[in-house]
């Protein structure tokens, strides 16, 4: 379990969009990263508003119990789908992938990093989607 929170934490460190602004000194990549810092807020305003919006309507319209399993229900869908469709690129994208293979590790502890790693990369919008339904929840039923 040790070394696969050292390899996770080492991924996390090797493609975290702040390491890259505080140690990189290409002027076009530093703008693309704050490019995608700003897209990535501005969808999650827009799907925090959609979810807020849409528990809001439909505790009023008296789907209030439908909102928590919906909720669930659509949390997993999501990071079903993105796991699915990042599996690929992250499983088998990394550029020191050689590198990592000839290391001390065991292939069952890289792997299972990996894997760890695609689950912590989707915990902000998982979390996005469940608070902004839970908002969404509380203000469209009243408590």
């Amino acid at each position: 379990m040790k070394n696969r929170l050292h390899l996770l934490k080492t991924f996390l460190l090797a493609t975290s969009k702040r390491n890259f602004l505080k140690h990189s000194t290409d002027k076009k990549k530093r703008s693309q990263v704050i490019g995608n810092i700003i897209g990535f807020g501005i969808v999650y305003v827009m799907l925090i508003a959609y979810l807020v919006a849409m528990g809001i309507g439909m505790g009023t319209m008296g789907f209030a119990d439908a909102i928590p399993s919906l909720c669930s229900s659509t949390v997993v869908l999501m990071s079903f789908v993105f796991t699915l469709l990042k599996s690929n690129g992250y499983l088998f994208g990394f550029k020191e992938y050689d590198v990592l293979i000839a290391m001390p590790f065991e292939i069952r502890d890289v792997v299972a990093a990996k894997f760890l790693y695609m689950y912590v990369k989707t915990i902000p919008m998982m979390l996005v989607m469940s608070f902004s339904m839970l908002i969404g929840y509380v203000m469209g039923t009243g408590f």
